[in-house]
């Protein structure tokens, strides 16, 4: 399972700005859900999937949160340049171990591959397999002090 940082990265104000701004230009309602999905996102610590992100979003708040408006703020995040979908899933490699895995089922084709069912023999892992997801960082103009401890940011 994916890994959140507790805290938010120091770019966090621009992101949470373009995603507003993107919500206007869908026409879409700012609302507390939305900002909640979008936390949680840049506070991964590694690529996400969908269904990843929607735990993580239900482990944070018990009202939990449905995998429609999960997929919305996704396609949000990737409209805004907030998020990116990494290379679709290579056939035949596990998700988990890297080594050789059988297709038990998929959606879609070639190298459009959305989502497998598979199985590896290599470390006995079974699951379902999505696109990917990681946050686009906006890199700082000036120097960061990131405590090592509790990964606070301080700005000069």
């Amino acid at each position: 399972m994916a890994a959140q940082n507790p805290a938010l990265p120091p770019d966090f104000p621009r992101a949470e700005e373009k995603f507003r701004q993107a919500l206007r230009e869908a026409n879409l309602n700012d609302t507390a859900q939305r900002r909640h999905v979008l936390h949680v996102f840049l506070r991964a610590t590694e690529p996400v999937t969908q269904d990843q992100l929607q735990h993580l979003a239900i482990g944070a708040d018990p009202f939990g949160r449905s995998l429609g408006l999960v997929s919305g703020v996704l396609k949000i995040m990737l409209a805004a340049g907030l998020a990116a979908e990494l290379e679709p899933l290579v056939p035949g490699q596990c998700p988990a171990c890297g080594g050789p895995s059988i297709t038990l089922g998929a959606f879609g084709t070639g190298s459009r591959l959305r989502w497998r069912h598979w199985h590896c023999n290599e470390c006995r892992v079974s699951g379902y397999a999505g696109p990917r997801f990681t946050p686009v960082r906006t890199p700082c103009a000036h120097a960061h002090v990131v405590c090592r401890d509790c990964g606070a940011v301080l700005s000069p």
